[in-house]
């Protein structure tokens, strides 16, 4: 019997509760921001965490109902298995660590912003980024921001945001290697999809936007992808972006860079791609851990989508152009 049927078998019960084609039409079909409110209140996935009217509180809603349902699944495992949910839910306190980057990028001494950090919290207001790094002196968070604290004001937000994506992966990937063979051997195919595009993002926006270096973009490289090996990176972080095209040609990735470089809204085609491919692992794992690895992308990606939805309609953007962005598209 598997180890991981009781896990699996709840995975199974929630997914039925996500987002089917009938909702994301639904959605195309409303007509106001509020009745997109409306219809997710009344979906039964969200039977137990309203939403309101407030964008600001309901996207922070749609955050917190990831790391809830983890942290439900996290009970049906152990080990190493479970050390690996723990890290993944460090990034909700990633996420609210880059937020709190972006308002202090604003330098406005007007708004203020609460920042929470488990027990803790404090203002933000008159703050700035060094002060704020400093804050967080005796957490892990410290180290891979103070290297960059001192950056100039226009490069700061891409070195810090780097970091900490390359710090959550590499935690990811220490629990990994505790894992069966077999399952390190799904967490590659799986996850390495991710892995692989977010690299590639990085490389290309280090190279087009910031001029960095390739030894730099090079130190910033997440090891654990799946079709990107260390010298294929290495290639990247030294060529211009024209000549990503030739190194990405035997990789599912060269279809995200045109002649004139990346296509437009490169990351929701990168994230379809690996969407698309989590979909097809799911119904074939139910037996293994990576039901639960193709479920988080699934779930994650999906709540991508009701944000899109709810901003769309927000400021009235029209189906056409929120279909741009979407990860989900109908059938």
């Amino acid at each position: 019997m598997s180890d991981f049927l009781a896990l699996n078998t709840k995975i199974d019960g929630i997914f039925s509760k996500l987002f089917f084609d009938e909702d994301y039409e639904r959605l195309e079909e409303a007509s106001t921001f509020r009745e997109v409110i409306d219809y997710l209140n009344n979906h039964i996935f969200f039977e137990k965490n309203k939403l309101t009217y407030d964008i600001s509180y309901s996207e922070a809603k749609l955050g917190e109902s990831l790391f809830i349902t983890l942290n439900k699944l996290k009970n049906f495992t152990i080990g190493p298995y479970r050390e690996f949910i723990t890290e993944y839910l460090r990034q909700e306190e990633i996420n609210s660590i880059k937020k709190a980057l972006r308002f202090l990028k604003r330098e406005s001494e007007e708004e203020d912003y609460i920042f929470k950090y488990q027990d803790k919290s404090f203002s933000l207001k008159g703050m700035t980024i060094k002060g704020f790094v400093e804050k967080l002196k005796n957490t892990i968070y410290y180290r891979p921001l103070a290297t960059y604290e001192d950056e100039p004001s226009d490069d700061i937000l891409f070195y810090m945001e780097m970091n900490l994506d390359k710090l959550f992966f590499n935690r990811i990937i220490e629990t990994v290697k505790k894992f069966s063979k077999e399952d390190q051997r799904e967490f590659i195919n799986i996850f390495g999809r991710q892995i692989d595009i977010l690299n590639i993002l990085w490389i290309y926006r280090g190279t087009v936007n910031y001029r960095l270096l390739p030894e730099e973009l090079l130190n910033f490289v997440i090891f654990g992808g799946k079709f990107l090996s260390f010298n294929l990176l290495k290639e990247m972080c030294y060529l211009d972006n024209r000549s990503f095209l030739e190194v990405l040609e035997k990789t599912p990735y060269r279809y995200l860079f045109t002649e004139e470089g990346a296509v437009e809204n490169f990351s929701a085609h990168g994230n379809r791609l690996v969407y698309n491919f989590a979909r097809s692992e799911f119904r074939k794992t139910f037996d293994s851990f990576g039901h639960l690895l193709s479920f988080i992308i699934i779930l994650e990606n999906q709540i991508k989508d009701l944000k899109i939805f709810m901003e769309s309609h927000r400021l009235n953007l029209g189906i056409e152009k929120t279909s741009k962005y979407l990860v989900k598209l109908r059938k």
